[in-house]
């Protein structure tokens, strides 16, 4: 029955692609791709580019790959040439998030990427200079997030977040305490990177007690989305929590001790987020007969803007200018033409520039979708995105 359903479905949107009409970007679309293989960057919360915006990073794995049994390449394209160079490999990845691969910045080489890897039966994070595809540094736990300091770093229990939440954590281990709700010995991890000490600053125990919901009787917590402030003075992160059949979530934020917590949205599902200063974050939140809604929160207060806007009104992955906080670059989830649309909105004057629709791959679906995940250049004026509209994940940039 299940097949019958789904086959129904891809045929009404082949008969609805027949007869639409067909809505062409305007801007020039460079694709950088491989025709056996999937090239993708991974979620929209990091930046692919260089600083100087000549190189982009990216993952590469075989068609019909499954996460467990092959390890991704580690490789950038030279922007300059279109050449890819492919300089290292990972077996911690997964298909929403990547291998969390950023460009770090080690001993005043800039030249050095971050990435998560297996190695000696655990997680850890590989610092790799591109120059020489040379070994420079390496942490015995895994990174989630760092601080543009490039010394602050954060992290989680990847294994418990795949457990919980299928195609962002990864599948090499397991959750050794998969059956404990809220362990107090788990949680968000925090690390100067300087002496490469991991310590546990924030308990899923603790996050359990704060405020609790009726919701979170006999659920299952843990904790997902942690994004550094601009200067890493302070971070975001989402409290999650499943009952099995329904996901709940919240919005904290933290200074980087744990100690100076802040419950920032309680009432309503978050989703996505972005922060636009040190203290102002655009969320995309769930708000209960009423929809999706984009909001504006003001850190450590109980200030929060609800964007009104009849084009923000579908949930997406907002990626804030960094030259210009109120230009954000955002993403749709596919129509009934399996299409996902990129628009760029300009929030003080609520202007929309639609960048394009691109053909959403309908086999490749559940944790294996792919999202745009757009993501702004160094400078502004670039955009990269994953898509699947050649059937396959290409990585795809709009010169503005």
């Amino acid at each position: 029955m299940l097949r019958l359903i789904e086959f129904l479905r891809f045929f009404k949107i082949i008969f609805l692609r027949i007869f639409k009409k067909v809505k062409n970007t305007k801007f020039d679309v460079k694709e950088y791709g491989h025709h056996n293989r999937h090239v993708f960057f991974g979620y929209y919360d990091l930046n692919p580019f260089s600083k100087n915006n000549s190189k982009l990073l990216f993952h590469s794995v075989p068609l019909n790959v499954k996460e467990e049994s092959i390890k991704a390449q580690i490789g950038y394209i030279d922007l300059t040439t279109g050449d890819s160079i492919i300089v290292g490999e990972t077996s911690a990845w997964c298909w929403q998030q990547g291998s969390r691969l950023q460009w770090f910045t080690f001993n005043e080489m800039e030249n050095c990427i971050l990435y998560n890897t297996v190695r000696d039966g655990r997680y850890v994070s590989d610092v790799l200079n591109i120059d020489n595809q040379t070994l420079v540094k390496s942490f015995d736990f895994p990174i989630y997030d760092i601080s543009s300091r490039s010394h602050f770093a954060l992290s989680l229990n990847f294994s418990r977040l795949q457990n919980l939440r299928p195609g962002y954590g990864y599948k090499n281990f397991p959750d050794f305490h998969a059956d404990v709700t809220a362990p107090g010995y788990d949680g968000v991890y925090f690390s100067n990177l300087l002496d490469g000490n991991l310590k546990l600053i924030i308990s899923l125990s603790q996050l359990s007690n704060i405020v609790p919901r009726d919701s979170m009787k006999g659920a299952m917590h843990y904790v997902n989305h942690l994004s550094f402030n601009p200067t890493g003075s302070r971070f975001l992160f989402f409290h999650l929590w499943t009952n099995g059949t329904k996901r709940y979530s919240r919005l904290f934020t933290s200074d980087i001790t744990g100690q100076d917590l802040f419950l920032l949205e309680n009432e309503y599902n978050v989703s996505h987020y972005s922060w636009m200063s040190d203290n102002e974050i655009l969320v995309t939140a769930l708000i209960p007969g009423t929809g999706v809604r984009y909001i504006k929160y003001m850190d450590q207060s109980t200030s929060k803007e609800i964007i009104s806007s009849v084009n923000l009104t579908q949930d997406g992955h907002p990626s804030t200018n960094k030259f210009n906080s109120d230009l954000v670059l955002f993403d749709t989830y596919p129509n009934k033409y399996s299409e996902r649309s990129l628009f760029i909105v300009n929030l003080s004057t609520i202007d929309f520039i639609y960048l394009g629709s691109f053909y959403s791959n309908l086999r490749l679906k559940g944790e294996a979708r792919c999202d745009l995940h757009p993501r702004w250049s160094e400078d502004g004026k670039m955009i990269c995105f994953d898509s699947s509209h050649r059937k396959r994940r290409t990585i795809n940039i709009i010169k503005l």
